[in-house]
């Protein structure tokens, strides 16, 4: 297996699969869905919609290839059908990067698809800059695991961007187009493409009183808004970033008036055990005004990428101004109206940068100025 998490071929051998354009592979009955014609595809392609290329073995489906605009991904498919392997890109700056690849290895035929409990799991993540994480549980969740790093060339994770039909580059095997099928656009797609972090409950977060369940463990928290100091910007431009790494941060495409504003945190505290308390989120107030809309903060060059953060914490600050900037301890991954500390989505719709990253959010009031 080598690190883009293709099967390395042995003695030269491949096999040759052919194509059917269609939606999707349904994975509860393994069928494929929504078959349509090569040309119907194709225009998909150009147009940067979603559609799907699955590749027969004779009649057995032995892969699944589903495309859309800046992203691909490969299902490799088992003797019974359970999806084994999956292996994600992402288009950026005119290259195809490799963001993960994961691969199921299950004891027996009767162990259902992708069972974290019994299945053992191989995991390769890029992180960003050619630091590749590798993690391992061989057998299943409760069977032990491991994971390192390691440092790769950077243009070993890289392609050329997916060409239609080019459907090797993905598979390493021959692939070959079939005849036509009977057409059924109609069917809806089986499948979506992975979405980075959106902005939910981000007004929520941040009103105090507010009583939330934590969907991993089931415990109760409460909220609470803490103010949290001033950061004074006098440029009117707002850097937010790892405290280490500030000198290179760019700003934000989104400005304010220089001044002092105000930084609110959202702090969240264990009903059970009030002592226990953690930061959530943290706000920038620009003006008091009521929010009317959310938009990603980017930065120039950004694609809706949030900040690399390698530490647990985050500072925001005006370029080239020598004072103290507010840092913001690390908490929770949820989104908020400034930003947010944590482990995100792994490097899920963001192939530059390193480790933990900041999810920033700016707010417009009903006049169309930030407010957040």
């Amino acid at each position: 297996m080598n690190v883009l998490g293709r099967a390395t071929n042995v003695l030269g051998m491949t096999k040759s699969l052919t194509a059917v354009y269609c939606e999707g592979r349904d994975p509860g009955t393994g069928e494929v869905v929504g078959r349509m014609a090569a040309a119907s595809a194709r225009a998909r392609h150009e147009r940067g919609e979603q559609y799907a290329v699955c590749l027969l073995d004779g009649e057995r489906v032995e892969a699944v290839l589903e495309l859309a605009a800046g992203f691909a991904r490969c299902w490799r498919v088992d003797d019974v059908g359970r999806r084994r392997r999956e292996v994600e890109w992402r288009e950026h700056k005119g290259l195809l990067y490799f963001v993960r690849m994961r691969e199921w290895t299950y004891p027996d035929a009767e162990t259902a698809e992708l069972d974290d409990e019994r299945a053992g799991l191989i995991e390769v993540e890029h992180r960003g800059g050619g630091r590749v994480r590798n993690s391992s549980s061989p057998s299943g969740r409760w069977g032990g695991a491991r994971s390192w790093d390691r440092q790769v060339d950077l243009a070993t994770l890289t392609q050329a961007p997916l060409r239609f039909g080019d459907w090797s580059a993905l598979v390493d095997d021959e692939v070959v187009d079939g005849v036509d099928p009977e057409v059924d656009e109609t069917a809806p797609a089986p499948w979506t493409v992975p979405l980075p972090l959106g902005p939910s409950n981000i007004d929520e977060v941040l009103r105090p009183g507010l009583r939330w369940v934590l969907p991993d463990d089931g415990h109760e928290v409460v909220s609470e808004v803490v103010p949290a100091g001033v950061v004074r910007l006098r440029s009117g431009r707002v850097v937010v970033d790892d405290p280490g790494w500030l000198s290179g941060a760019k700003p934000f495409l989104a400005t304010v008036e220089p001044g002092e504003y105000r930084v609110e945190l959202a702090v969240v505290r264990f009903t059970a055990n009030p002592d226990l308390a953690g930061v959530a989120a943290a706000r920038l107030v620009i003006a008091p005004d009521p929010v009317a809309t959310w938009e990603p903060a980017l930065r120039p060059g950004d694609d809706r990428a949030p900040c690399p953060v390698t530490g647990s914490t985050a500072s925001a600050s005006t370029p080239a101004m020598p004072a103290s900037p507010t840092p913001t301890p690390s908490g929770a991954s949820s989104p908020t109206s400034c930003c947010s500390v944590g482990p995100p989505w792994g490097s899920r719709g963001h192939v530059p940068g390193r480790g933990r990253r900041v999810a920033a959010w700016s707010a417009r009031g009903v006049a169309g100025s930030p407010s957040r």
